[in-house]
């Protein structure tokens, strides 16, 4: 059996209460996960859920062949879980155990005999389990301690409640860590009267997390987790942003689609807002009561992201490829790749695999390089918007690298709005000629020879909306064709050659004091962008095919 290739994987959906109705369903492009409530959707080898292919289960196959699924010098299992979520309701509050204390657990349950299913469970398994959580959407979370004295001033505003002057004089100590942890004995002793009375009391007291409190007590009347905007921090993701939560962290999930990424372990210690199995004793034996807001991971520039989970050595990848853009990588182990836009194909071993928006396949560390190609989705004929890049999230180590490979093709852009018909057909066949990709960029449809075999993306019809994708998607030495004079300064700025449809090279020195001198002359009537150079004719073709095969003669692997 073959298994050192990409594995297509057939994976689970979790349907639990907090799940939204459609959410994955959007996210994946995958109408037939049925109706709500989609909560999470498991990928990787753990032994509750874990990911099919067409050769047995995951954890069947690490379990039988370590040294394909895992790779050379990995050992210990599958390391990692990879989830997606859509969080329409607040998820309990939580905490995961260290290490040892999950160690411990696990066997201790084991001892009492209790089945891997059994509801009374709190460690599904012996191992720790940090976590990386990635929104994909806007997401709200409530995460590490807030400060003891933030607490104190807010239960000072209610001294005329017991239950209050209780939990205020609990902070009393000097130590955060001690505080905090005196702070949790103590609300935890409160009975659910008290909490209801809390509750009431802050809700109108406080701002925001009033109302935030006010809604989980509906929702968990007399339930102390109810109370954790009071002791938590509450904190808001934009689309891309992320936060790595260590073992000890307590956490809510309160709305919003994500990524997760986290060791391969299921261990959930629950001390509210659920009605699953409570443990407070286990769930405040495993606080790190020195845990305040959690760092945050902030999207870098370009179309590689990279989120490390901690110390792990693992990490959440992100790619974005364009049409015929290829990337190589290889891995130091297994690697889940999932794609969350457009289309592509994946090639390793002896085998290619398309794949679009929803599919996943596992990478096997044994497998060696392998290679990912972009595809562009098309737009529908007629329609105004170009097409979705192919994005993929890779997880798997953090130390996985991209082989030493031919540097990649220069590629050709055509800025299209103002191209003349016939030197878009000219540059279309030298690419062909050449083998190079062509790229004509326009904000309208340009009709395109059958055989032309170059991409034709369509952007939206806004001033420099053609010139800002050009810019945004050019590489040093491409080879692009545009009379803006604008977008001929941002070009060579990014280390691309441009040439005018006159076969006119641009250099820099020129076009920085021709764009100085259309600045000064600028005034209620500035001059086009793009100006007029007269009748385009024979002549004018000549010397620009002239001009064009001089510089794709200069492109390696193209010299004549």
């Amino acid at each position: 059996m073959d298994l050192a290739r990409p594995l297509f994987l057939d994976n689970s959906l979790k349907k639990y209460p907090w799940g939204s109705g459609r959410g994955l369903s959007e996210i994946l492009g995958n109408p037939s996960l049925g109706e709500g409530p989609q909560a999470e959707y498991w990928m990787g080898a753990h032994p509750s859920s874990p990911s099919r292919t067409a050769e047995g289960p995951l954890d069947r196959l690490t379990r039988e062949r370590p040294e394909v699924i895992l790779g050379p010098g990995v050992s210990g299992g599958f390391p990692f879980l990879f989830k997606v979520l859509s969080i329409a309701a607040p998820l309990s509050l939580q905490v995961h155990p260290g290490a040892e204390q999950a160690r411990r657990g696990f066997d201790r349950e084991n001892s009492l005999g209790l089945s891997p299913g059994d509801p009374r469970r709190c460690y599904a398994d012996p191992y720790e389990k940090p976590e990386l959580f990635l929104a994909l959407r806007k997401a709200r979370v409530l995460a590490g301690f807030r400060p003891p004295g933030e607490i104190r001033r807010d239960l000072a505003r209610l001294r005329d409640l017991e239950p209050a002057r209780r939990l205020e004089e609990s902070l009393a100590g000097g130590d955060s860590s001690l505080s905090r942890r005196a702070f949790m004995a103590a609300l935890y002793r409160l009975n659910s009267g008290e909490v209801l009375e809390l509750c009431r009391g802050l809700a109108l007291s406080l701002g925001p997390e009033g109302a935030l409190l006010d809604r989980l007590s509906q929702g968990y009347p007399g339930d102390p987790g109810s109370l954790a905007p009071l002791f938590l921090n509450f904190l808001t993701l934009n689309p891309g942003e992320a936060l790595f939560l260590a073992p000890g962290v307590p956490h809510a999930y309160l709305e919003g689609e994500a990524l997760e990424l986290m060791g391969n372990s299921d261990n959930v210690l629950r001390g509210g807002l659920t009605s699953k199995l409570l443990n407070p004793p286990e769930f405040l034996e495993a606080l790190d009561y020195a845990a305040e807001a959690p760092p945050r991971i902030f999207p870098q520039e370009g179309a590689e992201q990279s989120y490390p989970l901690g110390q792990t050595g693992l990490a959440l990848t992100r790619w974005d490829l364009g049409r015929e853009e290829r990337r190589w990588r290889k891995p130091r182990g297994p690697e889940i790749l999932l794609c969350l836009g457009g289309r592509g194909r994946v090639q390793g071993g002896d085998r290619e695999r398309g794949f679009s928006r929803g599919d996943s396949f596992l990478i096997p560390g044994g497998l060696g390089a392998y290679e990912l190609v972009g595809e562009e989705t098309l737009p529908n004929p007629g329609g105004s918007g170009g097409g979705e890049s192919c994005r993929c999230w890779i997880a798997g180590p953090a130390d996985s690298v991209e082989p030493a490979n031919p540097k990649p093709r220069p590629r050709l852009w055509v800025d299209g709005d103002s191209c003349p018909r016939e030197v878009r057909e000219l540059i279309l066949r030298g690419a062909r000629r050449r083998k190079l990709d062509c790229v004509i960029v326009a904000n309208r449809r340009l009709p395109l020879p059958p055989e032309a075999g170059g991409t034709l993306k369509v952007v939206p019809p806004e001033d420099q909306a053609a010139d800002d994708e050009i810019a945004r998607r050019v590489k040093p030495g491409d080879l692009a064709v545009t009379r803006d004079l604008g977008l001929a300064g941002r070009l060579l700025a990014a280390g691309a050659v441009a040439l005018n449809d006159r076969g006119q090279k641009f250099q820099p020195a020129e076009v920085e004091s021709r764009l100085a001198f259309r600045e000064f002359l600028s005034g209620p009537l500035p001059p086009p962008e793009r100006p007029r150079l007269g009748a385009y004719g024979a002549r004018q073709l000549k010397e620009f095919a002239a001009a064009f095969d001089r510089e794709l003669g200069k492109i390696p692997g193209n010299e004549t």
